[in-house]
């Protein structure tokens, strides 16, 4: 059963802070974030630093080992 769900919206404006996320998601002190890796090797269930330095923010994956184009001509 599910103890809890966590939202992590990326791409967006967020008027509390009036920062613009692209790529990013919310990363406050203690607040829960999941960061995705791939189809295969799953995800990351992380907690906020709520870092000044990187806009309270944090990727919203774990990036890519090949681009788009190159992906789709393997």
């Amino acid at each position: 059963s599910c103890r809890e769900a966590i939202e992590t919206t990326h791409n967006f404006i967020d008027f509390e802070d009036w920062i613009i996320r692209k790529g990013a998601i919310r990363s406050y002190k203690d607040e829960k974030m999941i960061i995705p890796f791939n189809m295969e090797d799953g995800l990351l269930i992380c907690e906020g630093k709520s870092n000044p330095e990187w806009n309270y923010s944090a990727p919203h994956g774990a990036g890519r080992v090949f681009s788009r184009s190159v992906a789709k001509k393997k």
